[in-house]
């Protein structure tokens, strides 16, 4: 098993960075960088204020 390692994360002030919320999980969390509402059944873009660079594979 890999261990869980990105090359970089880049973030603007107030983000969040991604974490884990438990030991074993498959998939960090992303928080919202800000208030959004998002009606039902609607669609947003919602802005992290992160940047991810993985590597390659």
């Amino acid at each position: 098993m890999r261990d869980r390692a990105t090359s970089g994360i880049c973030r603007v002030e107030g983000a969040y960075v991604p974490a884990y919320a438990h030991p074993g999980d498959a998939g960090a969390d992303l928080r919202a960088a800000g208030a959004t509402v998002i009606p039902a059944r609607g669609k947003k873009l919602v802005p992290t204020g992160i940047r991810i660079h993985l590597p390659p594979g």
